[in-house]
């Protein structure tokens, strides 16, 4: 694919959607398994995308079931296991994800995010800082180059844009920065400042973007400095006003702190490294939200979820389990969010 300037990729809204369903149906062109269970995972995200992509969609499957001997013997272990879930499932089983508002909280019944491999985050952990492992999952594989939608500078920082495989937001992409750097998964100043600036500086033409950071030991579950970035995109409940660490008079499930300055945030993530305590990122235009909470795996994790990063502690939820999805209620989501907080002294 052709790799557009930054000035037209993020020229708008339209400019971005047209540029990554073109990636998809490039994906699902390629016939292999790999490229579609990315298109796949990234059409029953969108309903829009997934009428629009679904015959090429549905070909695509039936063409991958028919040379499966071939094909399987070209495809990593993780995928296989995915198309195989995918292949028992039924396509006609796997539609476009079902929401719920259960005001402030949102939640999404999407079966392939689910499938995706628990890599890092599946793993106990009791230090914010790992390094780099070259040997290990990281976005410089040479399989990861085919899953990249967008790679040049942004803010003069040389950037990959990749697709998320196993999305949960609109139009989910993993921003790394400066990656043959191999730098792992620990926020200094200077990307912190880059990833604010980002933010500021695409919401000029795109106002509904937002990026997200998952501390190491927070259900990162790649340790190799990325960001989640993604677009139009409904407000998450750690925005509430309701909620005191936006003026209101109620109080989060999660200590929250929220910053409207990016020098300030730092002073406070400086002293969550200083305490080795995890936490999650959310920036935005407007404002930066910290979530200081305990290590993954530390808490008992009820089944009804596969783990608590930026996404769930910000206050919206993936369900596997349909009954799951229909039944829940705002005193079990608290509960299970309280069960996470820490009381950090920043």
């Amino acid at each position: 694919m052709t790799q557009p300037p930054p000035s037209q990729l993020f020229h708008s809204f339209n400019h971005f959607n047209e540029y990554f369903i073109n990636g998809l149906k490039k994906h699902i062109e390629k016939g292999n398994i790999s490229s579609f269970i990315l298109a796949y995972a990234n059409a029953t995200n969108d309903p829009d995308i997934f009428n629009a992509l679904k015959p090429q969609l549905e070909y695509a499957f039936q063409q991958i079931n028919q040379n499966m001997t071939t094909l399987s013997t070209q495809c990593n272990a993780d995928d296989l296991i995915v198309i195989n879930n995918i292949t028992q499932l039924g396509f006609d089983h796997i539609d476009s994800r079902e929401v719920r508002n259960l005001n402030p909280w949102f939640l999404q019944y999407n079966i392939l995010r689910t499938l995706r491999p628990v890599r890092n985050s599946g793993k106990a952990v009791s230090n914010i800082q790992q390094p780099f492992n070259p040997d290990g999952f990281n976005f410089n594989l040479e399989f990861m180059q085919k899953e990249c939608l967008w790679r040049g500078e942004l803010l003069n920082r040389e950037v990959s844009l990749l697709y998320n495989k196993y999305p949960f937001v609109n139009y989910h992409c993993l921003l790394v920065p400066e990656p043959k750097q191999n730098l792992n998964q620990f926020l200094d100043f200077k990307n912190h400042q880059f990833i604010y600036e980002t933010c500021c500086q695409l919401a000029k033409t795109m106002p509904n973007i937002g990026l997200a950071y998952n501390s190491f030991g927070a259900f990162a579950s790649v340790n190799h400095l990325h960001f989640h970035l993604y677009l139009d995109e409904p407000a998450f409940a750690v925005q509430a006003k309701e909620f005191t660490h936006n003026g209101g008079s109620k109080n989060y499930p999660l200590s929250c702190i929220r910053f409207t300055n990016f020098q300030e945030s730092w002073k406070t993530i400086e002293s969550l490294h200083q305490q080795n305590l995890s936490f999650n990122l959310l920036y935005t235009p407007d404002a930066i939200y910290c979530i200081p909470r305990r290590f993954q795996n530390s808490y008992q994790q009820p089944d009804w979820t596969s783990g608590f990063a930026w996404y769930e502690c910000c206050g919206k939820f993936t369900f596997a389990d349909y009954e799951d999805f229909q039944s829940m209620t705002q005193e079990r989501i608290i509960e299970t969010m309280m069960s996470l907080k820490i009381e950090a002294l920043c």
